[in-house]
């Protein structure tokens, strides 16, 4: 698997690989049909463990077969033949979920999140929206209009645009969620359920001096 798709999106993780934006975003998505094909190429653990003598090498594959397992589970969607015609995700999103680690959070009035043709804002009950193999995601913050910050561009990162008050983080690919999770995936914490997001950009402050930081 490692040789099929791990130089790929979505499996050329930046927590991993510590891979920029730039980079990741020049890589190719993996196709679906090789993520199927992938995933149909490797023996069930229960055939090939009785087969190995050596205890070192069947802890390596125990292992091996644990990040495996955890794979399949994570695109079972896809994997797991089902009835139904579309097979998607269905995802719950939680906006600012560490206020007390944001810088000029309490300045932005519009959190919106995108799924396809789909979206869902911080004011809204429902916070969930499927999300589909090739559907495009958006993630868009806007400062209020008599505030004195405004986002900045920031040229290195080509999943983020800034537009007058408005900051966008978007993602295209094929594997677009993946993508995103990949992008801006903070440390795991036990504490916490899902993925942790972190969404960072530059800004421009307005004064008498006209300074930006």
């Amino acid at each position: 698997m490692k040789e099929l798709l791990l130089k790929k999106k979505p499996f050329a993780n930046k927590v991993y690989n510590n891979i920029s934006a730039k980079d990741y975003q020049a890589l190719e998505d993996a196709s679906l049909f090789e993520v199927i094909n992938t995933f149909s190429k490797f023996p069930r653990k229960e055939k090939v463990l009785p087969l190995i003598r050596k205890k070192a090498l069947a802890e390596r594959l125990n292992i091996f077969y644990s990040d495996l397992n955890r794979l399949e589970s994570l695109f079972s969607p896809y994997l797991i033949k089902s009835k139904e015609e579309e097979s998607g995700y269905d995802i719950e999103v939680q906006f600012r979920g560490n206020k007390d680690k944001e810088l000029y959070g309490s300045r932005i009035i519009s959190w919106v999140f995108y799924s396809g043709e789909s979206s869902i804002s911080i004011f809204e009950e429902k916070k969930k929206l499927t999300w589909n193999y090739g559907d495009p995601v958006k993630f868009e913050m806007r400062f209020a209009a008599d505030t004195n910050i405004s986002p900045y561009k920031e040229k290195q990162n080509p999943f983020y645009r800034a537009s007058g008050k408005t900051s966008v983080f978007k993602f295209s690919g094929n594997w677009s969620l993946f993508d995103m999770i990949n992008m801006h995936k903070i440390a795991e914490d036990p504490k916490t359920i899902g993925e942790v997001l972190k969404f960072e950009f530059p800004v421009q402050i307005f004064d008498e001096m006209n300074s930006k930081s």
